[in-house]
Formats: structure tokens, C-alpha cells, sequence
């Protein structure tokens, strides 16, 4: 279950900026994001059971990630895996309205889930329990419902991103210790997504931690106004953070 605050031209300093947290099952291996050696323009990180991902850019002005859809009655249990919806748009050179055409086509094979995909000057929203639609400018939040879909921790988040994007300087570790926030919401705020009271307030925080489940990585991403991108990931597994620069070169279709 992920979460991620996000703004489109949000002011004169950025295209898009991001951040939000990837939680697993701990005994579920991943790589941290890198460059794929296969597909040399993806950062991203590696689900090493499918092969998947949940997150990338690429240095074409390409982006997605991806939350599941939370309510265990629509659960299908031979589904594959939603990590190749992100892996399968950042590698290929489908275009945007192409590709969630195919999405809709196969949209019932899958569990539930939302996905911000496209290009830095074009993004959008589609989800296999609604639909499609174009994200305008300004700040959204994504959790495990649909999209800016209010849930405390995604207020929180939001909260925090605006924060960030009126200071006047970029510090890595007080975003993270955002990104940490282990406050848990209340229950009269708690949403009902037919899990049972113990796991909505588990993972009604920012930042998810049990003996088995939790938050795995945090990320903070931005594309400025010259389209320079700054991906920094921290792994919270060892507490080690990583940082990648680059330059959008061209546009994708």
C-alpha cells in the first residue's frame, strides 16, 4: 500500500514534484531504484519477484507509479502482477492515449489499482475500478483509493508538500522525516475499506511499520523548469539514501 503527494507546474521553480513511500511485505526483495541495464533511459526500482516496478522516470520525459485499489472483495487471486503496467509504459513507445486504451481492454484481469502515467507536460489518471482522466495543474495525493481521495494521511502528506514547495531551500533529511511520520489518524477518521479496524489504523500513517509489513523505500523527485530531474530514494531497510541527477532530453509520444 503506497502513498504519494504530487504537483503539476505547482510555480516558477517546477514542472512536477513528488514525494511519497512504497510499502511491502519486508520478505518481498526489491531493488532500489537504478538504471536498468536493459532499458538504459529507466530509473527505477525492481520487483524481484516479477520483475516489475512501481515507480520510474526516464530520461525522455517519461513517468508512472502505481497504488493498488484497497477492498478485498474484488481481490482476484491468479491476477498478474500490476508491476508490469508501469514497467510495460516506461519501455515501450506507446503513446498515452493508446496505451490506456489497451489498459481498458484488459482492465478486469487485474486487481485494483491507480496509475499516474504519462509525460511530465502531460499526465493522467486511470484506474481499473473508474477510469481515465487528465490531471490538471496544481497538488493531488494518491493512496489506496482514488485519486485526492482525502484520507488523513493523505492530507497530511499533502500537507508536507506544500511545505516543501514554499521553502526556500531543498533539505533531504527533513523531507524524509516527513516521509517518516508514523502518527496514526483517528478513528473517527478511518476509512472503511473492509479490512478490519486493527490493519486501517496500521496503515492509516504516512510511514507503515509492523513484524512483517512496512514501508520499504521513501522518495522525493522533482523535474525543474530546464527539465534537470533530481530522484532521490531512501532505502528504509539500511537507512541509505541515494540521490540521481539528470536531463529530459526529448519528449516521448
Amino acid at each position: 500500500m503506497c502513498i504519494y503527494a504530487f504537483a503539476v507546474n505547482p510555480n516558477k521553480n517546477y514542472k512536477f514534484i513528488l514525494v511519497g513511500n512504497r510499502d511491502e511485505f519486508y520478505d518481498r526483495k526489491a531493488l532500489p531504484a537504478h538504471f536498468w541495464k536493459e532499458y538504459l533511459n529507466l530509473l527505477a526500482g525492481k520487483d524481484l519477484k516479477e520483475q516489475g516496478t512501481w515507480l520510474g522516470i526516464t530520461k525522455t520525459g517519461k513517468i508512472a507509479f502505481l497504488t493498488n485499489y484497497r477492498n478485498p472483495t474484488l481481490i482476484k487471486h491468479n491476477a498478474p502482477s500490476r508491476g508490469f503496467i508501469v514497467k510495460n509504459f516506461l519501455t515501450s513507445d506507446v503513446p498515452i492515449q493508446k496505451y490506456a486504451t489497451e489498459l481498458y481492454s484488459r482492465k478486469d484481469i487485474y486487481n485494483g489499482f491507480n496509475l499516474v502515467f504519462g509525460t511530465i507536460n502531460d499526465l493522467y489518471y486511470y484506474s481499473n475500478i473508474g477510469g481515465l482522466n487528465k490531471i490538471n495543474e496544481g497538488t493531488h495525493t494518491l493512496g489506496n483509493a482514488f485519486l485526492d481521495t482525502k484520507w488523513p494521511k493523505c492530507k497530511k502528506l499533502e500537507n508536507y508538500l506544500n511545505t516543501i514547495l514554499y521553502s526556500d531551500k531543498i533539505d533531504l533529511n527533513t523531507i524524509f522525516n516527513y516521509l517518516e511520520d508514523e502518527t496514526k489518524a483517528d478513528d473517527s477518521e478511518l476509512p472503511d475499506t473492509k479490512i478490519g479496524y486493527e490493519k486501517e489504523k496500521l496503515l492509516s500513517s504516512i510511514f507503515v511499520k509492523s513484524d512483517t509489513y512496512g514501508t520499504i523505500f521513501s522518495y522525493f523527485i522533482y523535474v525543474n523548469k530546464d527539465n534537470q530531474v533530481f530522484f532521490a530514494e531512501k532505502d528504509q531497510l539500511s537507512n541509505k539514501i541515494t540521490t540521481y541527477k539528470f536531463t529530459i532530453n526529448k519528449y516521448s509520444p
